[in-house]
């Protein structure tokens, strides 16, 4: 594999990738050696953050899985939705659909993470960017997530008091 040379080719002038110092070390083999304490430190962080925002992702996935199958407002005897014709009901959907597909992808990039070879060239491109993509697909999952429960407060409860339908739309939105 060439990549790490590639790297080092791009920090330091090429002259200077194969030259050793007094130990016989090059400068790739001498930033490994110094830093191996921080490579290990970086590899229990990353695989802790993504077992634990995995675990997280799929507990959401759980969760919208099982929303998805209690519509809310309940059947009529037809089996359609009660609220099947509401904007509200077809948010709920939306968002469920949503949220149920960004948690498990990003189940899927955490366990490409925790599958993943956690050496020195890994750290540099491919682990930051699947980590910041799953970080992303479950922080739009979580907010999906709560979209399609405010839209689930809203259409559930009926109120006809202007100022507490104000309040419960206000509550329900954050």
């Amino acid at each position: 594999d060439t990549a790490p040379l590639q790297d080092s080719i791009k920090i330091a002038p090429r002259h200077y990738i194969m030259h050793h110092n007094k130990k016989g070390q090059t400068a790739e083999e001498l930033f490994n050696d110094q830093h191996n304490k921080l490579l290990e430190s970086a590899q229990q962080w990353i695989k802790d953050t993504a077992a634990s925002c995995s675990t997280v992702a799929v507990l959401v996935a759980t969760v919208v899985f099982a929303a998805a199958y209690t519509i809310p407002g309940g059947t009529d005897p037809n089996g359609l939705p009660v609220y099947r014709d509401s904007p509200l009901f077809w948010l709920f959907t939306c968002m469920d659909v949503l949220a149920i597909a960004c948690s498990l992808s990003s189940v899927a990039f955490f366990l490409s993470i925790l599958s993943s070879p956690l050496e020195y060239p890994f750290f540099c491109h491919a682990l930051p960017r699947k980590l910041m993509i799953g970080f992303s697909l479950l922080f739009l999952s979580m907010a999906a997530t709560m979209l399609a429960f405010a839209a689930t407060i809203l259409l559930v409860i009926r109120i006809e008091k202007k100022w507490t339908k104000s309040l419960l739309y206000s509550i329900a939105f954050f």
